[in-house]
């Protein structure tokens, strides 16, 4: 069985915040472009891609899509209901990338 060693591992997360470049979110039926605020390494396997959406945001955000620099979806998740409350001046969205190995 193969394993991939730390440095392996660490030159996937710095790919990932290389190549992620923008994401768009679903709300009221279309999708929409913003900006990601933020990648950071996280600690163990993980990388946090944050969103940031501000006060001018929809009340409810259904999906959020990342993007490569190719203009490829690179990551998405569609199932959610993000509601901002009615005194909320935004809210930061992370999304979350688990670098994991599995062996077959």
């Amino acid at each position: 069985m193969a394993m991939t060693i730390k440095n392996g591992i660490a030159n996937i997360k710095a790919f990932i915040a290389r190549d992620v470049s923008y994401a768009t979110y679903l709300s009221g039926g279309s999708w929409n472009k913003t900006t990601i605020k933020d990648i950071r390494q996280l600690s163990g396997d993980r990388v946090g891609i944050y969103v940031q959406f501000g006060k001018d945001a929809p009340n409810t955000i259904n999906g959020i899509r990342l993007y490569g620099q190719d203009g490829r979806i690179w990551a998405e998740s569609t199932d959610l209901n993000l509601t901002k409350t009615k005194s909320a001046q935004g809210f930061l969205y992370r999304f979350t990338i688990h670098v994991v190995q599995e062996a077959e």
